[in-house]
């Protein structure tokens, strides 16, 4: 996924991605259902499920980018490392 289109649509289940959360926090995620052709349910990695999100492409699709394009690669070098 190019960081120059990303689309909500592309996003198949198991794809990691940065997505900003209601409150406007930028967070790692990951697609975890595709609900229709243009909206995925994305889950929060560091949060629970309740605060999991629907995300459609003509209303959401600025609030998400690639893993890491808004966010930190993590500081852990165990982790950095399956990012790398």
């Amino acid at each position: 996924m190019s960081s120059e289109a990303f689309n909500i649509e592309d996003l198949r289940v198991g794809n990691i991605c940065d997505a900003q959360d209601y409150l406007g926090v930028w967070r790692v995620c990951i697609c975890t259902d595709e609900i229709s052709p243009t909206s995925r349910m994305l889950h929060f990695l560091n949060l629970k499920a309740n605060r999991d999100e629907q995300f459609k492409q003509d209303e959401d699709n600025a609030r998400v980018g690639p893993v890491f394009s808004k966010t930190q690669v993590p500081t852990d070098k165990n982790v950095r490392q399956i990012f790398q």
